[in-house]
């Protein structure tokens, strides 16, 4: 299927099917001045003339131009412009008879760099989504800048699975293309290499890349899709845990707080989870990580997490939980990642939020910066290099589809908790609860901490030491003995209802990185961890390449 677009002047349905094409990418802005551009705006004739012939519609929004003293890129008007760009595409948009469902295309223009994005351009789409939201908001530009506003979380998802709501042009892309696009702008008529002659007119050749491709008649909303996609991604992903293989590299984190959650590659060809684990059982190098995972939904928890892995220098070792994806590279392309680890970074999502939750971190991904400031939450080995000065590594690389992650961790993180118990309706289960048991009575206490002292647990039916902490904070602030075992005297005090409106201690932090500050540089782990943080073990390791940043 193929779209067209066009700016001279309206070209008839009749002349548009003629020439085999299938519908148009329309104008839901003005024309600069000066230009007089005759198929700007859309209006409602054109567009239910379009609609009666049966072609497909597509809005984008895109007024200024680069170079243009009068109306220059509209992005270079930062946040405010963006409101503005956003409120009147939406009323040229409804003007015309587009749908409330159907996403907005916002251009940007030429050839734009990282910096740049930075600075101006994001903010200029944070603007449209205050207006419109995420979910009705997309991007024209170069196969980067569409990277980064799927990186930085700008721009809404297509119903088709892996796609979002990018337009990608091959103008500047440098024969690179973004896999989540929905169009690709093939043909550009330019004085040098004409488009196509579509009724009297050149034009814009796109081709389309997915079902759901931003069009008016699409049957299935964008908006309902959108409910049905993250009521799947909110499933537990499948997978099964083993604790069979253990690392005897490990040590005593001496009384020092876990800040981090730290993704890795492997950097090496082991091929499975077990592999991977097996290797880290016994080596010459005494490297370890607490978890291996690999794309079968296996993972290996190979080091207790109460415990120090040998997973990255000092100072970084004693505050890390660290997981390393089996079989990965730090220089894998987005597409690599997602054609061998995509159910692999699905599981990581959901251990980084569980292990978060264990021992009160905050459930999100957090940039480099912000881990050097001690905050803390989910990065990669990367981020805990830049945190604490030390070592070269960079994985898990700039291919790494940190959008993605970012919206598993977050759908995680907000998954409906169980009902609070109702005060009294749960009976004391004869048996003191304590440190490594299991089962629905754990749960009905880690549901009732939460709501009485806002413990912000994870209520997963496991009695863990984070769990055994919150009990004894409890225990001491109302007087009872402080041993974090649940008896009888704390059941009937914690159920008892008179705790059901304590306010939260804040740990539950939802807040989102901002990916246009997100400093990742991609590199090579060149054979696997840092490990030990000895002299002769850092000696060991080979350089990282450096490769450009992303956003």
């Amino acid at each position: 299927m193929r779209l067209i677009d066009f700016a001279a002047r309206t070209i008839s349905p009749e002349a548009i099917r003629a020439a085999g094409f299938d519908g148009v990418v329309a104008y839901v802005s003005r024309s600069r001045p000066g230009a007089n551009l005759g198929a700007k705006p859309l209006t409602r004739d054109y567009a239910d003339a379009l609609r009666a012939a049966g072609l497909h519609i597509v809005s984008n929004y895109q007024f200024g131009k680069p170079g243009s003293a009068a109306a220059p890129s509209d992005f270079r008007r930062g946040f405010d412009g963006g409101v503005a760009d956003a409120r009147t595409a939406l009323q040229l948009h409804e003007a015309a008879g587009g749908p409330d469902t159907a996403p907005i295309i916002f251009s940007i223009d030429e050839d734009i760099d990282l910096a740049t994005w930075n600075r101006t351009a994001v903010q200029w789409f944070r603007g449209i989504t205050s207006v419109l939201g995420v979910e009705r908001t997309g991007i024209y530009g170069h196969s980067r800048a569409c990277a980064w506003a799927i990186q930085d979380g700008v721009v809404g998802h297509s119903s088709t699975p892996g796609r979002r709501w990018a337009w990608q042009t091959r103008a500047w892309s440098f024969g690179v293309t973004e896999p989540a696009a929905v169009l690709f702008q093939r043909v550009i008529d330019t004085p040098s290499n004409p488009g196509p002659l579509v009724g009297g007119i050149r034009v814009d050749v796109n081709d389309v890349l997915a079902a759901d491709f931003g069009q008016w008649d699409r049957s299935a909303s964008p908006t309902a899709a959108l409910a049905s996609a993250s009521a799947a991604a909110v499933a537990m992903p499948p997978f099964t845990e083993s604790t069979e293989i253990r690392s005897p590299y490990h040590s005593s984190r001496g009384g020092t707080r876990v800040l981090w959650f730290a993704l890795h590659t492997e950097d090496g060809n082991s091929g499975s989870a077990r592999n991977l684990a097996r290797y880290l059982s016994d080596n010459e190098r005494r490297v370890s990580y607490h978890y291996t995972v690999d794309d079968d939904g296996k993972v290996f928890n190979i080091v207790d997490t109460d415990r120090t892995a040998n997973s990255v220098l000092d100072p970084g070792n004693p505050k890390t939980i660290n997981l390393a994806f089996a079989g990965s590279w730090a220089n894998w392309s987005r597409e690599r990642w997602f054609d061998r680890m995509r159910h692999g970074i699905d599981v990581a999502a959901w251990i980084a939020v569980r292990d978060a939750r264990r021992y009160g971190l905050q459930p999100r991904v957090i940039s480099p910066d912000e881990a050097r400031r001690g905050i803390t939450g989910i990065t990669d080995h990367n981020g805990v290099r830049i945190a604490t000065g030390r070592g070269t590594h960079t994985d898990v690389g700039p291919g790494f589809d940190w959008g993605y992650f970012i919206e598993k961790v977050n759908a995680f993180a907000a998954m409906t908790a169980p009902q609070p118990t109702p005060p009294g309706a749960a009976p004391h289960p004869g048996f003191t609860v304590a440190s490594g048991e299991t089962g629905p009575e754990v749960a009905l206490i880690q549901d009732r901490l939460n709501t009485a002292a806002g413990a912000g647990l994870l209520v997963d039916g496991e009695f863990h030491s984070v769990t055994e902490r919150a009990v004894t904070d409890y225990q001491r602030s109302r007087g009872l003995r402080p041993d974090g075992r649940v008896g009888a005297r704390t059941w009937a005090i914690l159920f008892d209802g008179s705790d059901a409106t304590a306010p939260s201690d804040g740990r539950r932090d939802g807040g989102v990185v901002d990916f246009g500050a997100y400093y990742l540089v991609g590199g090579s782990c060149s054979g696997g961890p840092e490990g030990l943080a000895s002299a002769e073990a850092a000696a060991a390791q080979d350089e990282a390449a450096s490769v450009p940043a992303t956003a």
